[in-house]
């Protein structure tokens, strides 16, 4: 199948759209903007050795890859996908509001490493799996390549537009991913199908089931 005609057929819709959000919904999350940019955030959180903070977050990304790999092909995605989320925003918001009223600036990192150790549990992985397991084999490669260039287009936005807005709004940037992260979530209530165990066709008229036309 081209990628033409798997963008013109109507039954992919709902599930290409799906696909937009789990690729530009996982790096839009704020996973690169803590990875890349994790040692100015720290400094602009008053944090006295950035660069040795950001080895932790990374450490705690590293661990968390470990622990969860296990699980992560025989639980549900859809579930993963939100409790990483959840998980992921509600430590935005606490590094947020620690920020605000001054507290040490440990309980940030910490904030921080738990955010990455999440990611790892649902967001970082499970679009891969949700993916693939959304379409028939021949549309897999069209549908991989789109997804994949969303991605790649929403990681690039963050290398370039997220160190004019921390320049402004410092630690207060992180609001931006909390919205993002509460949006995505809410799709993924509504809307996302579960495909663990289930046939691409299964799939996709729940999907469908869940259009108006």
């Amino acid at each position: 199948m081209t990628l033409l005609e798997f963008l013109k057929t109507k039954k992919f819709f709902l599930a290409t759209l799906t696909l937009l959000v789990l690729n530009m919904g996982q790096q839009l999350s704020g996973v690169n903007a803590i990875m890349a940019f994790a040692p100015s955030l720290l400094e602009s959180a008053k944090f006295n050795h950035p660069d040795i903070g950001a080895l932790f977050i990374a450490l705690f990304a590293v661990v968390g890859s470990i622990i969860f790999a296990p699980f992560i092909a025989r639980l549900q995605r859809k579930f993963l996908w939100i409790l990483g989320f959840f998980s992921m925003t509600i430590f935005f918001i606490l590094f947020v509001i620690l920020q605000e009223l001054s507290v040490n600036p440990i309980a940030g990192l910490a904030c921080l490493c738990a955010f990455m150790f999440m990611f790892q549990i649902g967001p970082g992985p499970v679009v891969w799996f949700i993916a693939v397991e959304m379409y028939p084999p021949e549309a897999n490669g069209a549908a991989q390549g789109v997804g994949l260039s969303l991605n790649w287009f929403a990681n690039a936005l963050i290398y370039l537009l997220f160190p004019i807005i921390e320049d402004v709004m410092h630690h207060r940037s992180l609001i931006i991913f909390v919205v993002i992260d509460i949006l995505v979530m809410i799709y993924s209530i509504f809307i996302i199908v579960e495909t663990l165990n289930k046939k691409s066709e299964q799939v996709l008229a729940e999907y469908n089931s869940k259009t108006c036309c």
